[in-house]
């Protein structure tokens, strides 16, 4: 309604009458207009009903100061049960109003804004205080007042780590309080073997709980007189245990000595029992029990029995000692396990490189596998060279025309911590024989990588040639370790000899995860067992390939020390090699349908190798010598050159027991991945079932073959 349509307004402040004109009293200045609260139209203020939409007004009004003053009363009461977010809110819808008529309630909600937030600011002040309070106590383990203490703060002060730790002090108060009473239990029903896990549990979470403190003395004086009984009659790992069973908080320097002791003792015992072989390691260790155990009767026995096995030849002219421990039937790999240390078929020149393979057995097979290669008489003649060909398929075919076979080659395994070469000559009759053995030693031992660092490298390089003696006319092969190399293994469709090269091709675009362009890489078709693979039936192929630059890499090395080298092969293709030149002498020609496998160990890696006339497959990883030595190193707190010497002679470590806790669970690993390794393949060649395995290489092979025997 407009106000020129008005005649008179009576302001209802004065009771002046004003013309409709007006938009405030001419007396007192009070507004004569106001808007509708429904439909926001201006209307006179001395009408009851809205104009345009016919609400009463004054009662409209009313309603709205009554609603404004709910909203305050329930924010305040919001407030006083400490819900100050929700209290806030409602106030501040309050506050925001614009209305002339409602500006006391505005006023009031604007007032008990700011009471309410400085009392939650305060409250949340508060609530961080009790936090580092209850903290302070639970570090006294003080639960219950710790509880108390965080209880105070209301829950709508509490953040999330606030109620966390509310949760940690519930749920500790409610573990002590079971704990106590199966403790109890325990005590009443005489269950002692139950008392020493729950002591210590207890004890961890409330160290000063005078009952379990004192029932855990009682415990230890228990476990210690019936551990020194056990010591008495000789029966260490039992007393260990009970010793065991004793809560840390009660354990005191007589319990530490008899824990040394009868450790130490059961480690050395175990060790001599469960050894696989009569051998100087051995006996060395059980001369150490008799020393520490002058009293017991058994370890004199046991180092005489040893001492007479020992001076009995081994079971296989390929093992270096007479084995100990009697042979399981059933081991953790489901086939029987032996060590493979001595090279038997080719004869040694002289006396000097028979003591050199034997300062390092096991240690050549790789060696022999490359030597092998390079005096062109190795099972698999495909090896990972960089050839200058164009042509995919002349780089298949792998041919060498036109030059007579070599006489005289060496095999040169460098690894990441020695070098092993073998120099083989055809002998008469084409006998092969080891003319030279050489073991040079790193003379910085590198961390484990995949190359030994260049100074490290060369410098070893310098020693072999300086003592290799005249290279000239002698063919040279070197090894690419296992983990750098990727091998496939699949069966090809019948198809004409002709198309196998093409095939295989096709197969080695497809199986390498990057361009041949950028790989040297070859491959082995094999026959069927039954024979020569005829065009309608199914080949056995092994691809094996590496990257190009790595080869190039490593061949420099060789050349920058003045040795030049014809070949290069993969460390695990020349293993077979090896095993099928040292094993498989007999079966070369003859139909084959189980094979062997060989655990190689070496510094940072270990490769997994299934060998058979017939057949290959191979697995390497990252587990190896060189991750025991280390440690060694920080479990005994020695150098590296320590380390290494202790890890092929435990008898002279300070404590056996602390050099078996640092290398057995590595044993353990590397077993496990052997193990692993093993069921994948058979899962793969279900007709090459492995019947036997052999383990060789550096490390403790004498610990790993007794854990691939027992399963621990």
């Amino acid at each position: 309604m407009s106000s020129s349509a008005i005649a008179r307004i009576i302001c209802p402040n004065c009771q002046k009458e004003n013309t409709g004109t007006r938009r405030f009293c001419g007396e007192c200045g009070r507004a004569l207009w106001e808007k509708c609260v429904q439909c926001g139209s201006e209307c006179p203020v001395d009408e009851r009903f809205c104009g345009a939409c016919g609400v009463d007004v004054s009662a409209a009004r009313h309603e709205q100061q009554q609603q404004c003053a709910a909203r305050i009363e329930e924010a305040l009461a919001l407030a006083a049960s400490h819900q100050y977010d929700a209290a806030l809110t409602e106030l501040r819808c309050v506050a925001a109003i614009s209305d002339p008529k409602l500006q006391t309630f505005v006023a009031r909600a604007v007032a008990e804004l700011k009471k309410i937030e400085q009392t939650q600011a305060t409250g949340r002040d508060n609530a961080q205080t009790l936090f580092n309070e209850a903290k302070q106590l639970i570090a006294g383990h003080a639960y219950e007042r710790a509880q108390a203490t965080l209880e105070q703060t209301p829950e709508s002060l509490q953040n999330q780590e606030y109620r966390d730790l509310l949760t940690h002090i519930r749920s500790c108060r409610t573990e002590i309080l079971k704990l106590g009473g199966e403790i109890r239990a325990a005590v009443e029903e005489k269950r002692i073997a139950d008392l020493a896990p729950k002591l210590e549990m207890l004890l961890a979470l409330k160290p000063d709980h005078k009952q379990a403190f004192q029932l855990s003395e009682q415990l230890r004086d228990l476990k210690l007189k019936a551990a020194k009984a056990l010591l008495t009659k000789h029966k260490y790992q039992q007393a260990y245990e009970e010793l065991q069973l004793i809560p840390s908080v009660v354990v005191n320097n007589n319990v530490e000595t008899l824990v040394d002791t009868s450790s130490e003792l059961a480690g050395l015992l175990s060790a001599v029992e469960k050894a696989p072989f009569a051998d100087r390691e051995t006996l060395a260790l059980a001369d150490r029990l008799c020393r520490l155990a002058p009293k017991n009767p058994d370890a004199p026995r046991l180092r005489d029995q040893l001492q007479e096995r020992a001076k009995q030849k081994p079971a296989t002219p390929r093992s270096r000692s007479p084995n100990w421990a009697p042979i399981p039937q059933r081991t953790w790999v489901d086939a029987p396990v032996d060590e493979l240390t001595c090279l038997s078929r080719a004869t040694t020149a002289n006396d000097d490189v028979a003591k050199v393979l034997t300062k390092h057995p096991g240690q050549y097979f790789v060696a022999l596998g490359l030597a092998l290669q390079a005096l062109e008489c190795a099972a698999i003649e495909a090896d990972l060279t960089p050839r200058k060909e164009a042509s995919g398929i002349a780089k298949l075919a792998g041919m060498t025309l036109g030059r007579r076979s070599p006489t005289t080659a060496w095999g040169i395994d460098l690894s990441d911590a020695s070098l092993k070469a073998v120099k083989l000559t055809r002998a008469g009759n084409d006998a092969l024989q080891i003319d030279q053995a050489q073991f040079v030693q790193h003379r910085q031992r590198p961390e484990s990588t995949d190359f030994a660092p260049e100074e490290t490298v060369s410098a070893t390089l310098r020693d072999f040639a300086a003592s290799a003696g005249d290279l000239k006319n002698v063919s040279v092969c070197i090894g690419l370790a296992g983990h750098r190399v990727l091998g496939r293994f699949l069966e090809l469709p019948p198809v004409p000899a002709k198309k196998v090269s093409e095939l295989v091709l096709y197969e080695a675009r497809h199986q390498f995860p990057m361009g041949l362009e950028e790989l040297c890489w070859s491959y082995a078709v094999f026959d069927s067992a039954e024979g020569k693979t005829t065009d309608d039936q199914l080949r056995r192929l092994a691809l094996q390939a590496a990257r190009e630059s790595h080869i190039r890499e490593r061949m420099s090395r060789f050349t920058a020390a003045g040795l030049t080298v014809e070949s290069v092969q993969s460390d695990c293709v020349a293993l077979h090699n090896a095993l099928v030149f040292e094993l498989f002498a007999e079966e070369k020609h003859e139909s084959s349908t189980s094979a062997i496998a060989a655990v190689h160990i070496g510094p940072s890696s270990t490769d997994v190798v299934v060998s058979a006339p017939d057949h290959l497959w191979f697995r390497s990883f990252g587990t190896g010598a060189s991750d025991m030595i280390r440690a060694l190193m920080r479990e005994l707190t020695i150098t590296a050159d320590q380390a290494l010497e202790l890890l092929y002679q435990p008898a002279r470590a300070k404590r056996y027991r602390r050099w078996a806790n640092a290398v057995e669970p590595i044993a353990v690993h590397l077993a496990g991945e052997v193990q692993r390794s093993l069921v994948n393949y058979h899962k793969l060649f279900s007709d090459h079932p492995v019947r036997q395995v052999f383990v060789l290489g550096e490390g403790p092979i004498g610990l790993v073959l007794r854990v691939l025997r027992t399963g621990g």
